[in-house]
């Protein structure tokens, strides 16, 4: 059994040098591209058009505020034009809120006429489904383009959320309990988020801890009946709440003790559950939310309220292009069957989202070699943005209750 455990041992430590080979080469061929590596805390740099497009503002009237604002960032130069980042756009938007007083350019919530934070579990139990995928490009999309403050809760012991943000618990020094498993022990909740290189963007990170924290909570459920364990990520939310506008949940592929603590969380807020469309995804989507549906009734006897209500209840289609006749024939019935106000479309061809994982980021922040950037862009750039506006006027019309064309209006 110990020599077992030693070739376990063995593969752990190959694993992680082929981890460092891959990641040295992928950085020398971003340098050989772009003359310098990027940096592990930088994220790509945006155009003066892409800029407009995230302000929703016409690239005269930019070049306007730029000219006549006192202290407009001023980007850099990057060949023939100008760049900027995400942590820019964030102030210009702050510095054209202050001159205009028009909500697209600072549309977070409004406390005082009741809008709470907007919180939304991705759940599935099917393994790469896209959960941590969707979660990620939904903050990187209600970020820049949605000018909203993020929180993502990696509520999945893998940490795939954690780790695509930088936030590496093997390689940075995370103290014990620096996750949902340090608050359950009774750490402060604010102690234990982290910045990303995403600006407008947070995440409470996930240790493999996560794994013994449901083991500790189910020994307690044993000993102490009354013990309610599915309210630990709503408390979390509840200390931390007010600086933030959307809480993002990204939930481990099954329905065990966290998951339910997430979908508890979301109660009266969202429900966004990724597949990819084949005949076994589906299958098993519509299983999982039949569990969801009998764990609600049994949460909702225990404690005398309802539970799992969830005004934005959505399917989302991702890692497909629809190009492949099975592909077409269960996406045509999941639209007939469900409708379009459902089901958010297919994302982004699974081809590009493997060519950006290759820089180890997100599609929208990926700094990419020039021979595969123009072709990942254009098509993975325009699914993204489809389906994450879908999200996007969700959370204002459906959670806030406000006018989608609120969002361009003076307030």
């Amino acid at each position: 059994m110990a020599d077992r455990l030693g070739d376990v041992e063995h593969l752990v430590d190959q694993g992680q040098q082929a981890l460092d080979i891959a990641w040295s080469r992928s950085q020398s061929l971003l340098a050989e591209s772009e003359g310098q590596p990027e940096s592990h805390s930088r994220p790509r740099l945006y155009t003066f058009q892409e800029v407009a497009g995230f302000l929703n503002v016409s690239r005269p009237a930019l070049a306007r505020y730029a000219e006549n604002l006192p202290d407009f960032p001023a980007g850099r130069r990057r060949g023939p034009a100008m760049v900027y980042s995400p942590a820019e756009i964030a102030e210009m938007r702050r510095l054209i809120f202050a001159a205009s007083g028009n909500i697209s350019y600072l549309p977070a919530r409004q406390p005082i006429i009741g809008e709470e934070c907007a919180v939304i579990a991705v759940a599935n139990y099917k393994g790469g489904s896209g959960k941590s995928t969707t979660t990620l490009l939904a903050a990187s999309h209600l970020a820049l383009h949605g000018g909203l403050r993020v929180l993502i809760i990696d509520a999945d012991p893998q940490g795939s959320a954690t780790n695509t943000l930088r936030v590496f618990p093997a390689e940075q020094v995370i103290e014990p309990g620096h996750s949902l498993a340090g608050f359950y022990h009774g750490a402060e909740a604010s102690s234990l988020i982290r910045q990303t290189y995403m600006s407008g963007v947070d995440i409470l990170p996930a240790t493999f801890e996560l794994q013994d924290l449901e083991f500790s909570m189910i020994a307690r459920i044993r000993e102490d009946s009354a013990f309610q364990f599915y309210t630990l990520i709503d408390a979390f939310i509840g200390d931390v709440s007010a600086d933030y506008d959307v809480v993002l949940i990204d939930c481990k592929p099954d329905l065990g003790l966290l998951p339910i603590s997430a979908l508890y969380a979301a109660s009266d807020g969202g429900l966004i559950v990724p597949f990819t469309p084949t005949m076994l995804d589906l299958r098993s989507t519509i299983q999982f939310l039949s569990v969801v549906a009998s764990t609600g009734r049994q949460i909702q006897e225990a404690v005398g309220m309802e539970a799992f209500n969830f005004p934005m209840l959505r399917l989302l289609m991702g890692k497909c292009d629809g190009n492949s006749p099975a592909e077409k024939a269960i996406m045509a019935s999941v639209y007939d069957t469900f409708g379009r106000d459902l089901v958010y479309g297919e994302v982004v061809p699974k081809t590009e989202l493997i060519t950006a994982s290759f820089a180890d980021q997100t599609l929208p922040h990926a700094s990419l070699p020039d021979t595969v950037a123009r072709k990942t862009m254009k098509t993975g750039m325009a699914g993204i943005t489809r389906a994450m506006k879908q999200i996007e006027k969700d959370i204002w019309t459906v959670l806030w209750r406000r006018r989608w064309d609120e969002k361009r209006e003076a307030v």
